[in-house]
């Protein structure tokens, strides 16, 4: 019998999606309220409309990670809801997909940055 079934009763398994480290570290709540205050006092100080503000937006995948990670947790922490996200060490290629609106809902291309292979800017 395997390990996981002979310790079904204190372990569980799950997919867990991967969280960058230097993602982790800068997300908070103090912050993003710090932020959008700081953003509502120039919008007000200089009368922006909404075609004058723009929002852009990255969504990064890791190349050659072609499933999410099965990880093994104490079923009971689980069940609490006390399991964090996995942590990635931080030094995986990745490929970035950028996208921008404004505020009055106009869009502009989605755009993809990634690493070349000479390591020179890429333009297509």
């Amino acid at each position: 019998m395997c390990f996981l079934g002979r310790h079904k009763i204190e372990l569980k398994t799950h997919r867990v999606k991967g969280k960058d480290r230097t993602c982790h570290k800068a997300n908070s709540l103090l912050k993003y309220e710090l932020y959008f205050a700081y953003l509502h006092k120039k919008i007000q100080k200089y009368h922006l409309r909404a075609s004058d503000i723009y929002n852009m937006d990255e969504k990064g995948f890791y190349l050659r990670i072609l499933t999410r990670l099965k990880r093994i947790f104490s079923k009971r922490l689980y069940e609490e809801g006390n399991i964090k996200a996995n942590i990635q060490d931080g030094n995986r290629e990745w490929i970035m997909l950028l996208a921008c609106i404004c505020a009055d809902g106009l869009a502009l291309a989605p755009a993809l940055i990634y690493q070349s292979t000479s390591g020179s800017i890429q333009d297509t």
